[in-house]
């Protein structure tokens, strides 16, 4: 299928085979009474709007198990949940955006704001289990979870990354915009509902991007509303980029939240470096009210265990608030080490009716033999 036009798909099932192209102007899956499903095998996709569950009280799923899909073009635009419910099942392929278009979006920011978003005033889930989801654009091409603008309350953007690679070399240049989002912009907006960005395995990578800030710092980022949850030690995560003229750092803004689940003794530090240079140092901040979380993800430790979580060249804290989950046996530190200072976590439990019972029957047979 080719054309100019709009493919839309509003009802039913749509099945692309391997083999087979489909080029038009925005490809649109969602359906007001039901699901709008569209399965794509293989073949190839090409579009510069691409919208899944982009209208109120519609609902639309894009399952890609194979093939590529590619958004580009002037003004374009990927918005999975824009005012909708929109889901993308990504198991294969390939998804990206280039040529200086807005990348995917999962309820965009602003209008004419371009970027890949999940979620503006709708819900909108992105799950990726395998293949690659590539922003290479030239000019803009954050990945937001959720709106930046204040009038959107009520997004609920999610991106749940299993699998695959997340590749974000994006070049954005900022005139003047201090703390505007890099290549990643979990909950950016003052608003409520749910803006996660979720990782048990997989890469996420944004070590090839290059921004440049004319005004002050910014990078990837969590924001008011955004929480950026690690599982596990399956992931391999690098959270910044090559900046020009001013520092880069990776940023949990008043409000976001870090969340750290542990389960096993290994996990998936982040590490805050920039694989093809820049100028600026390569730093981690926490704002003030910004959360650092840590549990337990179906895992019991034994003895006193210590996690390394994020490692920049320097980690600035301006008044983080530590959720230790309930468990008092939790702290944190930032120590020297690694790219320069690593955030850690550590957990003492404490000691055990047996084990305090033990010290003191082992305290009593000692004072025994003292007096025999």
């Amino acid at each position: 299928m080719t054309g100019g036009g709009t493919l839309n798909l509003n009802s039913g099932k749509f099945t692309q085979s391997p083999g087979t192209s489909v080029v038009a102007a925005t490809v649109k899956v969602e359906m007001a009474s039901g699901v709008a499903t569209y399965d794509q095998l293989g073949g190839t996709v090409t579009s510069t709007n691409f919208n899944i569950g982009d209208t109120a009280a519609r609902t639309g799923i894009y399952n890609l198990s194979g093939g590529s899909v590619s958004v580009s073009g002037v003004s374009s635009s990927g918005r999975i949940g824009f005012t909708g419910i929109g889901t993308v099942n990504q198991s294969a392929g390939t998804t990206f955006s280039n040529s200086g278009g807005s990348g995917f979006q999962g309820a965009m920011p602003d209008a004419g704001d371009p970027a890949m978003i999940v979620a503006k005033r709708g819900t909108g889930t992105w799950n990726l289990n395998g293949g690659l989801f590539e922003l290479t654009n030239t000019s803009y091409g954050t990945l937001f979870m959720g709106s930046i603008s204040l009038s959107d309350p009520n997004a609920n953007g999610t991106f749940n990354q299993a699998g695959g690679t997340v590749n974000l070399a994006i070049t954005r240049t900022i005139e003047g915009a201090g703390g505007a989002p890099g290549a990643l912009a979990i909950g950016p907006g003052s608003q409520a509902g749910v803006q996660l960005y979720a990782i048990t395995g997989g890469t996420l990578d944004a070590s090839s991007a290059s921004v440049n800030y004319a005004g002050s710092a910014g990078g990837p980022g969590v924001g008011t509303a955004g929480t950026l949850r690690i599982t596990g030690a399956a992931a391999d995560i690098n959270l910044s980029s090559a900046n020009v003229g001013n520092e880069l750092m990776f940023y949990v803004g008043s409000g976001g939240t870090l969340d750290a689940e542990f389960n096993s003794a290994s996990f998936s530090t982040i590490d805050v470096f920039a694989a093809t240079g820049g100028s600026g140092a390569k730093t981690a901040a926490f704002a003030s009210g910004s959360k650092f979380k840590v549990g337990f993800d179906s895992y019991t430790p034994i003895g006193s265990m210590t996690w390394n979580v994020l490692t920049a060249s320097s980690i600035t804290d301006l008044g983080l608030m530590f959720d230790n989950s309930g468990d008092t046996n939790w702290t944190y530190s930032i120590v020297s080490g690694g790219r320069g200072q690593i955030l850690q976590a550590t957990y003492v439990p404490e000691p055990t009716v047996f084990g305090i019972l033990g010290i003191g029957a082992a305290g009593l047979l000692t004072g025994r033999r003292r007096r025999a």
